[in-house]
């Protein structure tokens, strides 16, 4: 299946990634990133206030991860890690990690809580995304 995104009136075809987000809503809707209607949505789409639980699900994986949302004390996080590996020689390659989860709203301090699904389907259970080191 094709992907679909509309960037400034241009339509461009979205390649698929490993993982993929879900977001479910306290009303019983939901908003996938990959839609079965063939659009991509990005994670701005998603209406935070309305965030019952956020989901990363792979074709290639069986594995679910899941993190329940509470609007009031939580700001979504979900970003790409992209880790250049060998650079500089004929094996460069690149590498895509999946980081998701959330910040503390409503505290002195923020605080992350962050779940990182590296290539392998495995996931890590971190604060700052800055200590993975996949050398």
């Amino acid at each position: 299946m094709e992907w679909k995104f509309n960037r400034n009136g241009i339509e461009e075809t979205v390649e698929p990634q490993m993982w993929r987000w879900e977001a479910f809503y306290n009303d019983g809707t939901f908003l996938k990133q990959y839609a079965d209607d063939g659009i991509f949505h990005q994670i701005g789409e998603v209406d935070q206030l309305k965030l019952s639980v956020f989901k990363m699900v792979s074709s290639q994986f069986s594995q679910v991860y899941a993190v329940p949302f509470d609007p009031n004390s939580m700001k979504l996080v979900h970003k790409y890690i992209q880790t250049r590996m060998l650079i500089g020689t004929d094996q460069e390659s690149s590498i895509t990690s999946y980081c998701f989860g959330y910040q503390t709203k409503n505290l002195r301090q923020n605080h992350q809580h962050l779940l990182i699904i590296i290539p392998n389907g495995e996931a890590i259970i971190c604060g700052d995304e800055n200590i993975i080191d996949f050398k």
